[in-house]
């Protein structure tokens, strides 16, 4: 499926998708092999585990699936973002396919999911303890055994099976994202009629739930709103816990909202300034060692641009900061122009 699927490419394959009753229906639709998929749905070793560090220090456990397994699961995402836009809960955000049919201001994501929330003075922050982990292979099937799929159980335990790992969804796969979106549907529900009957807004990114009031927000509510977490089998977790009121900055998501604009943490450039400095000192020992195939190089100057290519999405691309980003990682890449000798007494790493 393209990166932006128009309304009727969605529908086709949501039709299509829906439409399937059988392994073999599901099998002829993702135009995959019968026993190939079979296999993969029973064999216990499909992801490699590991670890990455976050910015924040702490380490993000990465469950890698096999290539064919995640050939299947990319197809898979497909058909169930198909299925998701036409049921979307309206407070969901996050992990959404853009309609090439919308308008740009209509299409769902981390900054939309931040400005619906400008101009109220008072803002909580929670989310959910290991939300993928959290969903258990139970509630996959319930996704799949209930509206808007309704199929039998041998369909459903194959496609459960293809998207969990050691009994729940793994951090990991590209199914993980949407069915994390059905299987907090019900959640959704509740807190949009609680936040309805309180005058507040509700979003959920993610994970990353925020409530937003123009009347105080209390201790007492947020204790309310952890007894609607535990009611769904999740658990809040405390130490992402924010309520913020009138005097405080308020943030969604890293994302700072000020009276009537968004805006970036100083700490988001800071962290910038010191990869874009970390790639230059890389480009300058390249040049000259006279090194000109480095893959991983090019992989860490797309994540700066990505970086970079966030804050132009949540500032625009003329804001000065974005623009002076720019102009540095150019340089970084480039190095300097005269490298000198080259001597290993030189190298910062020695």
């Amino acid at each position: 499926m393209a990166n932006h699927p128009s309304r009727l490419e969605l529908r086709a394959l949501k039709d299509a998708f829906l439409a399937i009753r059988t392994p073999a229906d599901l099998c002829s639709l993702l135009a995959e092999d019968m026993l190939e998929l079979s296999a993969l749905a029973l064999k216990e070793d499909n992801y490699e585990a590991f670890f990455v560090q976050k910015r924040n220090g702490e380490q993000r456990l990465i469950e890698n699936p096999s290539p064919p397994l995640k050939r299947i699961q990319r197809k898979l995402n497909d058909c169930l973002q198909a299925v998701y836009h036409f049921h979307r809960s309206s407070a969901a955000y996050g992990f959404l396919s853009a309609c090439s049919d919308d308008p740009p201001w209509a299409h769902r994501g981390i900054v939309a999911n931040a400005r619906q929330h400008l101009g109220r003075p008072w803002m909580l922050n929670m989310d959910v303890e290991d939300f993928f982990h959290a969903i258990l292979a139970d509630r996959v099937a319930w996704v799949f055994l209930n509206k808007p799929f309704s199929f039998d159980t041998e369909l459903t335990n194959l496609l459960m099976r293809l998207c969990i790992y050691k009994g729940r969804l793994p951090m990991g796969a590209p199914t993980s994202p949407i069915l994390s979106n059905f299987a907090a549907r019900l959640l959704d529900t509740d807190l949009e009629l609680l936040a309805r009957s309180k005058q507040w807004l509700y979003t959920r990114y993610a994970d990353d739930m925020t409530i937003s009031s123009r009347q105080e927000i209390t201790e007492d509510d947020v204790q309310l709103l952890r007894d609607y977490y535990r009611a769904h089998s999740f658990e809040a977790n405390e130490k992402k816990t924010k309520l913020m009121g009138p005097k405080d900055v308020h943030t969604v998501t890293g994302i700072v909202l000020l009276e009537n604009r968004l805006d970036l943490l100083p700490e988001f450039f800071e962290d910038l300034d010191s990869e874009i400095g970390k790639l230059s000192e890389i480009a300058g020992v390249k040049g000259r060692l006279g090194i000109t195939l480095m893959d991983w190089v090019d992989d860490y100057a797309e994540k700066i641009q990505g970086m970079i290519s966030f804050a132009a999405h949540v500032l625009g691309e003329s804001d000065a900061r974005v623009v002076k980003a720019e102009k540095a990682l150019g340089k970084a890449q480039h190095g300097p122009k005269d490298y000198g000798a080259v001597s290993w007494l030189d190298f910062p790493y020695h």
